[in-house]
C-alpha cells in the first residue's frame, strides 16, 4: 500500500520537467525500436563478412534476441531518463539483466536448432552425421541445460539461494536423489531409443497395451497417435524396458484368414469356392501373386476348413485395412454365390440333436 500511495503522490506531483522527461523518454524508446533491426543486422553482419543474403543473416539464431534486446534497452534507458526513486531504479535494473540473460539463452538455443549451421558443423565432425533423430534429441539436451542455466542465473538475480530454498521447503536429499533417478532412466532410455533405432517418427508401433503413430522423441518421453487421434505419452524408460513391435519397418505384410465351413458342405462345393478365391484374388494387384495360398486344409467337429494366406506390400496400417476390407468382402461375396454360410460353433451339435429328436419319434 506504501508503494501505491507513493506512486499516487508522485502522479500528483508532476510538472512540466517530468512531462519533458517523459515525451523524452517515449522518444528514445520509439528510437531503438526503430534502429532494433538495423544495428541486430549489422552486428550479425560482422560475424558473417561472407554472407550476402539478407534472409540468410535474419534467420540467424541470435537475430531475433539482439532485436529483442536493443529493443529492451530502449524502454530501460527511457524509465531510467524519468529519474524515478531509487527502489524503483532497483528494481528496474534487475528486470533489465534478467532480460539479458533470457535474450542470451534464447540467442544460444537457437543456435543449436537441427537446422542451424553451427549445428550442422557440429554433427560433420561427430558420428552422428545425417541421424535428424540424433540430431533433434542432442539439439533438445542442449537447449534445456541452457534453459536451465538461465533459470539459475534469474533466481539467483531475483535474490533467491537456491540451496536455502530447498532446506526451508523441506525437500530431502532422499526426493531429490529419486527424482534425479527417474530423469537419469529416461534419459538413458532415451539414448537407448536414439542408438538402436527400433523405430523413427511416423512408425506405426505396438508397446504393451498401447499401440500408435510415433509422433514425437524427446530426452524424457515418447509420444503416440493412436487410431481415435487419442495422445499416449510414455517415458522412455518405460519404453526402452517393454516389449515391442514396430510395423513401419515392415517391408510387407501378411494376411490369413480361416474360413470354417459346415461339416455338410458338399466336395464339389468346396472345389468351386477355392477356385473362385484363387481366381478372384489373383486380379489384386496389391497382393503378392507367388504367395498367394489358398487350401483345405483342415477337417474338425466345428467345421470344414479353407486357409488363405498371402503377402502384400502394404505396409501402410491404413492402406492394410483398407485391402483387408476389399478382401474380406470378396470372400463373402463368393460364399453368397455358393448359398454357403460359414460355421459357428455348436451348429452341428444342434443339427445332429434334431436328428436323434426325429427318429426317436419316428420309432
Amino acid at each position: 500500500m506504501d508503494i501505491i500511495n507513493n506512486l499516487i503522490n508522485q502522479i500528483k506531483g508532476i510538472n512540466r520537467e517530468n512531462i519533458i522527461d517523459l515525451v523524452i523518454a517515449i522518444i528514445i524508446i520509439i528510437l531503438f525500436f526503430m534502429i532494433s533491426n538495423v544495428i541486430s543486422y549489422a552486428i550479425i553482419r560482422i560475424f558473417k563478412i561472407k554472407t550476402k543474403n539478407k534472409e540468410k543473416i535474419k534467420n540467424n539464431g541470435f537475430y531475433k534476441p539482439i532485436r529483442n534486446l536493443i529493443r529492451i534497452t530502449g524502454i530501460y534507458v527511457g524509465i531510467m531518463i524519468l529519474k524515478l526513486p531509487a527502489e524503483y531504479g532497483q528494481f528496474i535494473v534487475k528486470l533489465y539483466k534478467i532480460a539479458i540473460i533470457i535474450c542470451v539463452a534464447n540467442g544460444f538455443a537457437n543456435i543449436f536448432n537441427p537446422k542451424s549451421k553451427i549445428f550442422n558443423k557440429l554433427q560433420e565432425k561427430t558420428k552422428f552425421n545425417g541421424d535428424e533423430r540424433v540430431a533433434g534429441f542432442i539439439s533438445k539436451i542442449l537447449k534445456v541445460i541452457i534453459y536451465f542455466i538461465a533459470g539459475y542465473l534469474v533466481l539467483l538475480e531475483l535474490g533467491y539461494n537456491l540451496g536455502g530454498l530447498i532446506t526451508g521447503l523441506g525437500i530431502s536429499s532422499v526426493v531429490i536423489a529419486l527424482a534425479a533417478q527417474d530423469l537419469a532412466k529416461n534419459l538413458l532410455g532415451g539414448f537407448t531409443i536414439i542408438m538402436d533405432k527400433p523405430f523413427k517418427i511416423g512408425d506405426w508401433i505396438e508397446i504393451g497395451s498401447y499401440s500408435g503413430t510415433v509422433i514425437d522423441i524427446t530426452f524424457r518421453s515418447t509420444k503416440l497417435k493412436a487410431t481415435d487421434n487419442e495422445i499416449v505419452i510414455l517415458q522412455n524408460s518405460v519404453v526402452s524396458e517393454s516389449s515391442l513391435k514396430n510395423w513401419g519397418n515392415l517391408d510387407k505384410r501378411r494376411y490369413s484368414v480361416t474360413l470354417s465351413l459346415p461339416l455338410e458342405t458338399s466336395q464339389q462345393t468346396i472345389e468351386k469356392i477355392i477356385n473362385k478365391i484363387r481366381f478372384s484374388l489373383k486380379s489384386f494387384e496389391d497382393i503378392i501373386e507367388d504367395s498367394l495360398q489358398v487350401h483345405f486344409s483342415i477337417i474338425a467337429q466345428t467345421g470344414l476348413g479353407i486357409v488363405i494366406y498371402f503377402n502384400t506390400l502394404k505396409t501402410d496400417y491404413t492402406e492394410y485395412e483398407y485391402l483387408k476390407d476389399k478382401v474380406n468382402l470378396e470372400l463373402i461375396k463368393i460364399l453368397e454365390s455358393e448359398n454357403v454360410k460359414l460355421a459357428y460353433t455348436g451348429q452341428n451339435v444342434y443339427i445332429n440333436n434334431l436328428d436323434e429328436e426325429k427318429k426317436t419319434k419316428k420309432a
